[in-house]
């Protein structure tokens, strides 16, 4: 096949052949030379892809560095940060000790955490396991998150200003993704068995399934050679991205690679079966699929309004009469999908090391139409357009926030009134300090964390963050009598979409 024919002529042609034949001329023919063109044009410096079906990987390649600049190939035995594709395994185990009867997904959070609160007590009563693994909580998606990215805070000190909160929703009345209620949830399986999430998922599921580059302790990854390096995309300029804080969490702290993730594929599309071998029963394989929240109507790629489903570490749609199980994984400096078509018996996964791109959606459903037999087109060409059209706008936003501080400095507002230090009752204390003509930042819980505050117009400023987690925001103050009194905190509303009111206490 010539390697000239277009890409959406190509998959016209495979829509019409059968299912077994797209299978093996999408694998062999196109799709290498599609997934390079695409990282080229999103800056992706590594990636890694397997599919699988049945029992056997049909297809493993990986492409591009482990980091910008260096020669070191990513491989198939490469490690990634999986992010929130871990929450699978958390919820496994939870649904595991569930179906062995040592606890129940209904029981109450405070049965198994005696020291648990809420700000609303009817909803610390009625919390319930199920409730944190399907993202019922009645909290909005992403609340809270700030407590935890970088953070000094144990996770005890981090669940206990959660339920300060007051929850947006009655409990069970809307889905908002809640990584702090999967921090919950490792609390759980640690009360319940006396070993710690990352003892209880090696143990219990890693080790007999024969997961064995797959690392939930960062002690394990010391002096690794092979581990991919994340990026990101500031000013238009792909940069590594600085380590983390090196703390696993229960909502998405696992390292693995390609062939260890397509194991924990197979067991999934195979009902619980691996190397010829019952290794969970099927009840519980099908439990985690159970549809326990609604997520709501999404638009897909195709053009349809789908709705979407979650079960318990799982997202699930019906596309084109099938089944579709994923969930995608972000983590500093890294994107990751994986997913699998249960009655086609087949799974993939897409590990990535940059966060800076919609990639792994546009390689997640090429793959999906070619099995499934549907005709396709350049996901990837239409969300890069969608997004430079985004990024453009969101350009424009700044530069304007920018110009504001410029023409305000030129004349020298004085930040006196600005300075001191300012207090959440969630949260805890910030301070502020004027360093020539800025404020600098410093934050309780975030020793790593800093930030620059610039002065806007109408006592906003323009904070930038020294971490790109928690990018740029426009900061309002208010003040009595000329005297600032407080301030509402934001970070990017990828990190958190909820924000602070801090009051000024010195």
């Amino acid at each position: 096949m010539k390697k000239t024919i277009t890409f959406c002529t190509i998959f016209w042609l495979v829509a019409q052949v059968s299912f077994a034949q797209t299978n093996s001329f999408f694998v062999k023919d196109s799709l290498g030379a599609y997934i390079q063109k695409s990282m080229a044009q999103w800056n992706i410096p590594g990636l890694a892809l397997a599919i699988t079906q049945g029992d056997v990987i049909i297809y493993s390649k990986a492409f591009g560095v482990l980091k910008k600049g260096a020669t070191e190939p990513v491989n198939s035995q490469t490690l990634f940060p999986i992010g929130s594709m871990g929450k699978s395994f958390t919820a496994f185990s939870l649904a595991m000790l569930d179906h062995q009867q040592k606890l129940s997904l209904d029981d109450k959070v405070k049965k198994w955490l005696p020291w648990f609160s809420m700000k609303d007590k009817d909803y610390e009563k009625e919390l319930r396991v199920k409730d944190i693994l399907s993202h019922r909580t009645g909290m909005e998606t992403f609340q809270g998150d700030l407590l935890w990215t970088e953070s000094s805070l144990s996770n005890r000190a981090i669940i206990e200003k959660w339920g300060k909160f007051k929850p947006s929703f009655p409990i069970r009345s809307n889905f908002g993704y809640c990584n702090i209620g999967y921090m919950i949830a490792g609390e759980v399986i640690k009360a319940n068995t006396g070993l710690s999430w990352q003892q209880y998922t090696q143990q219990n599921i890693l080790n007999p399934l024969g997961m064995k580059n797959s690392f939930v302790e960062m002690a394990s990854l010391k002096n690794k050679p092979n581990v991919a390096v994340g990026h990101t995309i500031t000013n238009n300029q792909l940069e590594q991205i600085p380590e983390g804080t090196g703390v696993m969490q229960a909502f998405g702290g696992m390292y693995s690679n390609l062939e260890d993730i397509a194991r924990w594929l197979m067991l999934h599309t195979n009902d619980g079966r691996i190397d010829g071998k019952q290794l969970f029963p099927e009840r519980l394989i099908w439990n985690v699929r159970n549809p326990f929240s609604i997520v709501g109507k999404q638009f897909f790629p195709q053009g349809n309004m789908l709705t979407v489903n979650y079960g318990l570490g799982w997202d699930m749609v019906n596309y084109y009469n099938q089944e579709i199980v994923s969930h995608g994984g972000a983590y500093s400096g890294f994107l990751s999908m994986m997913g699998f078509v249960p009655n086609k018996k087949m799974g993939f996964v897409i590990l990535t090391n940059s966060d800076s791109h919609e990639f792994t959606e546009a390689l997640r459903w090429t793959i999906i139409d070619s099995f499934l037999g549907v005709k396709t087109k350049n996901y990837s060409e239409e969300m890069f357009a969608y997004i430079r059209h985004r990024n453009t706008e969101e350009k424009k936003i700044m530069a304007s926030w920018k110009d504001s501080v410029n023409v305000l400095n030129a004349h020298k507002i004085s930040l006196k009134p600005f300075e001191g230090r300012y207090q959440n009752d969630i949260y805890g204390n910030i301070e502020l300090k004027q360093q020539e003509n800025k404020l600098l930042m410093k934050m309780e819980h975030h020793p790593s964390i800093s930030a620059t505050l610039s002065y806007m117009s109408n006592d906003r400023f323009l904070c930038e963050y020294n971490h790109p987690m928690f990018g740029t925001a426009v900061i309002p103050f208010s003040r009595v009598n000329g005297n600032a009194t407080g301030l509402t905190l934001s970070v990017h509303p990828s990190l958190e979409y909820t924000t602070y009111s801090f009051i000024k206490i010195k």
